[in-house]
């Protein structure tokens, strides 16, 4: 046990380098390993020119042998009559190549030991010959291998993902380096790729997309929408702007989740259950899911897909301020139901229908940054309320030379959440002498967005040197936001009915202020990407959108805190044309490069922020459209018989105009968002996934480098100006990812063994802050037991995420230099560590 505690003490101070180095290390004894077992498997079976001599000698000494004895047998000699040596461990490596034994029938007169029948030379040897299993993807709108896409894609098989009990967006980043999320408390999560980041509480730059329909707002999206991952086909991560195919909901970059589709004829059942328990927290939490599958009628052209889950989160930060512990509990709810018709070869046509309802009783932070999880800033609670539903309906009409396809999409979305400020806006107390309990700010946002798109896409299995998707899009979205200011605590002795619903609430508190947002954002795209085949190595792709934006709506501040600023109407109307341009070349069937050039867009609009008349000045009516042109490179190479895939990918990424979001020092309540000069990004990707020989056994390893900084100066308001070189929020420097695991075949039984580790280094939150962020690693271990042959035998597993209990910081907001604020942080840590029990199966 000393042993085990000194390494995990050794594990916790490791730098970045030293752990490089170990997992150098590892893989060089596995090589070690691979080559030995190589050599002999390939020894066994080609035995090398050396071995061959050795072998035509003694056939020459036996033929000699035997035409000087004639017919009668040999006496064996006191030397023969020896017992024959086992072979060594050198000889069993490969050291000395085995020459096969004579037969022993054949040679009955001959004075040499036969080989026991058991001996080692005589036993056969078990081949592993597992192999990287093909992962298709459909992040071009066409059925394809992820190996043969010229961008750079991490994808996540959705059994692997419910092996490793994954219930969230920010467990499925942590293992792509290169992206990451910032966890703003509650459903105030914001994700990242290749450093391209507006700062925290800002417009996403990073899209969510379910199947083929962008979840992403176009106009204002604060809130990454985290669908539960049971029962997916896969998770894509599409790293690079997706301008041409997905539009503005694609920016930076995309996660895909891709559902599991109906099955024609099968009744299937696949459940769920765990519970989990978290350190620092007093109660666990179960989780629960089920999808059934159904076959309707009797021809297998109807089926039906059920999947319903029920989530609670425990909470593990504590308020002592109002002596409450693990406030920030969390519970989700979620249904899918997906109906399948395809009454030919032709024809497929499928609805699918999803709500999911997310709640939190209260924000998760801290009040420090020594790792304690509980604050006392906070005496009133804030609350967090979602709840999504998607509907989308699909038609595909499959021709000889093309298919068809119609996808009509509608989509609501309510973010529904309230906000203590007291530490924020009375920093001396003041409003507590006054009998104010507490300052919050109170949210509503709500989107109804509706989307169509028509597209014609080349056959997969067409022999053509020809490939091509093109298509028309349109999409208009209603966007709906009231933000109140309130100061809780009734001001009067009695409740009075409102004098005006911009002083007084019914309950006699005083409104601060009052923000509407009524806007609507409307876009129209023609898309295509052709892809010709140039030979037999050689193949160029070429694509494009063009598109109309228009966004506009009105802007009402009302209230004490807003006295004097005036109210703004307006629309911002724009045309673009975002390019793809790729080039591939395979220099042979297992080594692929590429070059892709691609650009990212995203739309403007009336200025919807928090804008006070002492910050007046400094915000625009209107913020601008912004573009992320990248430039990529790349390798793919697949080594020993498709058990080694290793990658690399480099990139630079020029972003024009960025979109950000500024707090204002002056008086601690107005933001706002505004346009800010370049940004310059620049990184290395690379990647490997092998499967040695040895049964069971996979190590996957992936890392990244990115420096994303400034490349103009600007003015962050009219009290700062940032210089060039100043790193962009959110864009760490290094992250790795490593994960070993061991899964041999024990009779019928499958145990299995997965270690993952995981590094992030520092970043910071915002421009105008400049808090530190990230800068730690974690270790995960997941141990599972489960038996194929017993398909209704569940099986079992036991995860262990952080397991070290690190106190990683995800989340930091507090007052900026100079500001006339309270000094305050707020700081949100990696979840303790946490047990999780869980038992699954299918049948």
């Amino acid at each position: 046990m000393e042993g085990c505690t000194s390494i995990f003490k050794y594990v916790r101070t490791t730098p970045l380098r030293v752990t490089l180095s170990m997992v150098s290390t590892l893989a060089i004894t596995f090589a070690c390993h691979a080559a030995d077992a190589t050599q002999d498997s390939g020894s066994s079976a080609q035995p090398t020119e050396t071995s061959q001599q050795s072998g035509a000698e003694v056939s020459d000494s036996l033929d000699e042998l035997l035409g000087d004895t004639g017919s009668a047998p040999a006496q064996p000699s006191q030397e023969s009559s020896e017992p024959a040596q086992t072979p060594t461990a050198e000889a069993a490596n490969g050291n000395d190549a085995l020459v096969p034994a004579p037969d022993a029938a054949t040679l009955s007169t001959i004075p040499v030991n036969v080989p026991d029948a058991n001996s080692v030379a005589d036993q056969p040897k078990k081949q592993y010959t597992a192999q990287i299993e093909e992962i298709i993807v459909t992040a071009t709108k066409r059925e394809e291998s992820l190996r043969e896409i010229p961008q750079s894609i991490t994808a996540f098989s959705g059994d692997a993902l419910e092996k490793s009990a994954i219930q969230s967006a920010d467990q499925i980043v942590r293992m792509s380096p290169g992206v990451n999320l910032m966890d703003g408390g509650q459903q105030a999560a914001h994700i990242t790729i290749r450093g391209i980041s507006s700062g925290q509480d800002a417009n996403q730059t990073t899209g969510t997309i379910y199947g083929n329909v962008s979840l992403t707002d176009p106009y204002l999206q604060l809130v990454t929408l985290d669908p539960n991952p049971f029962d997916l086909k896969s998770v894509e991560i599409l790293k690079g702007p997706q301008g041409t195919l997905f539009g503005a909901g694609g920016f930076g970059g995309a996660i895909r989740y891709v559902p599991a589709p109906p099955v024609f004829g099968v009744w299937e059942t696949k459940y769920f259950a765990e519970y989990t328990s978290v350190n620092e927290s007093d109660k666990g939490a179960p989780i629960f899911g089920a999808a059934l599958n159904v076959p309707i009628g009797t021809d297998d052209t109807v089926a039906m897909r059920l999947v319903g889950i029920q989530r609670r989160d425990p909470g593990y930060y504590d308020d002592t301020s109002r002596n409450l512990k693990d406030i920030n509990k969390l519970e989700q709810t979620g249904l899918r139901g997906a109906l399948a018709w395809k009454p030919n070869d032709a024809w497929d046509i499928k609805l699918l229908y999803i709500y999911q309802t997310m709640s939190a009783d209260d924000y998760g932070f801290a009040d420090n940054t020594e790792g304690r999880l509980s604050r006392g800033t906070t005496p009133i609670a804030s609350p967090t309320d979602n709840k999504f539903q998607l509907g989308n309906f699909s038609v595909n009409y499959a021709f000889d030379w093309a298919t068809v396809t119609s996808d009509t999409a509608v989509i609501k979305k309510s973010v529904i959440f309230e906000k203590d400020q007291t530490r924020v806006l009375d920093p001396g107390n003041l409003l507590t002498m006054l009998g104010i309990t507490g300052l919050q700010i109170d949210t509503v946002n709500e989107t109804k967005t509706a989307t169509q798109e028509f597209r014609l896409t080349s056959p997969t299995d067409s022999d053509s040197p020809w490939k091509w998707a093109t298509g028309v899009f349109g999409s208009t979205e209603d966007y709906h936001a009231v933000i109140v200011v309130p100061a809780t605590g009734p001001l009067l002795p009695i409740s009075l009915p409102p004098l005006t619903d911009a002083i007084l609430t019914p309950d006699g508190r005083i409104i601060l202020g009052t923000l509407n947002v009524d806007a609507k954002v409307q876009e129209l795209a023609l898309f295509g990407e052709l892809t010709r085949q140039l030979g037999d190595n050689w193949s160029l792709s070429l694509g494009a959108r063009a598109y109309r934006t228009s966004s506009g709506g009105t802007v009402n501040n009302v209230g004490i805190a807003f006295t004097g600023v005036d109210p703004t109407n307006g629309t911002v109307v724009e045309k673009g044309v975002s390019p793809k341009v790729s080039l591939t070349w395979k220099s042979t069937e297992d080594i692929m490069s590429y070059a892709t050039v691609s650009r990212g867009y995203r739309v403007g609009g009336v200025q919807p922020g928090i804008v006070t008349i002492v910050a007046a000045g400094d915000a625009p009516k209107f913020f601008k459209s912004d573009s992320l042109m990248n430039y990529e490179v790349g390798l793919r190479t697949t080594w020993l018989e498709n058990t080694l895939h290793a990658d690399l990918a480099a990139y630079y990424l020029d972003w024009s105009n960025p979109q950000t979001r500024v707090f204002s020092s002056k008086d601690g309540l107005s933001n706002y968002f505004t346009n800010v000069g370049k940004v310059a990004g620049k990184g290395i990707e690379g990647s490997i996934e092998w499967l040695p020989p040895i049964e069971g056994v996979a190590l996957t390893f992936g890392a990244s480098y990115n420096k994303t900084v400034t490349s103009v100066p600007f003015k962050l308001s009219d009290s700062e100006t940032v210089p060039t070189g100043t790193p962009f929020p959110q864009s760490p420097t290094w992250q790795t990812a490593t994960t070993l695991a061991y899964a041999p075949d024990v009779g019928d039984w499958k145990p299995s063994i997965a270690l993952t580790h995981t590094y992030l280094s520092k970043a910071i939150n915002d421009l105008s802050t400049k808090l530190s962020i990230f800068g730690y690693q974690q270790f995960d271990l997941n141990l599972s037991l489960i038996n194929p042959t017993l398909a209704w035998l569940p099986s079992i597993s036991v995860i262990g995420t952080n397991i070290l209990d690190e106190r990683g910081i995800t989340y930091r907001n507090g007052s900026a230099a100079g500001s006339a604020t309270a000094n305050f942080v707020d700081t949100v840590y990696t979840r303790p560590r946490a047990i999780t029990v869980r038992i699954s199966g299918k049948f």
